[in-house]
């Protein structure tokens, strides 16, 4: 993918919360999150990830927003993901809220083969999941996480946060 294909999907990014922040109610949301993921290949690849989030409320249990992580394997094994977020939230005001979350975008991955340079790899990528949402005082919030993507991995992760 060349680097004139990827403007129009940093700028979707960029514009997707604007158009959700014009919209009722226009309550925002912070995440942080770390954890593991497992790229599948003969076995598990392991890496590191950690991520933020910014979603901005289209209806009472529907948010979007941008999401950037970035895991971190061994050695020049890396990948960032800049994607597009959606959550739906079946019990927001509970203190138990179970969600769903799937995300659309890029990754860039960086790596190198023994005994060659190292080469950078741009392609589409998507993830789905769920997880739990325990709502604690004044809009913070923890959430363990689990979701199944593209390239083929899978990612556990717990998500602390923020409703401003």
């Amino acid at each position: 993918m060349r680097p004139v294909r990827v403007f129009p999907i940093v700028l979707c990014l960029l514009v997707m919360p604007a158009v959700a922040g014009a919209q009722e109610p226009s309550r925002r949301t912070l995440e942080v999150s770390g954890g593991f993921t497992g790229f599948f290949d003969e076995s598990i690849i392991p890496h590191g990830a950690v991520g933020a989030a910014l979603r901005w409320d289209l209806a009472p249990h529907l948010s979007v927003g941008p999401e950037v992580v970035f895991m971190k394997g061994e050695g020049t094994d890396s990948d960032l993901f800049l994607t597009g977020k959606l959550v739906i939230d079946f019990l927001r005001t509970r203190p138990a809220s179970p969600y769903f979350v799937v995300d659309g975008g890029l990754e860039i991955h960086h790596g190198a083969f023994v005994g060659n340079a190292p080469f950078w790899v741009r392609a589409w990528a998507f993830s789905f999941g769920g997880g739990v949402r325990l709502n604690g005082p004044s809009g913070v919030f923890v959430a363990p996480e689990v979701r199944i993507g593209w390239e083929p991995q899978i990612r556990f992760t717990l998500n602390v946060g923020w409703r401003m």
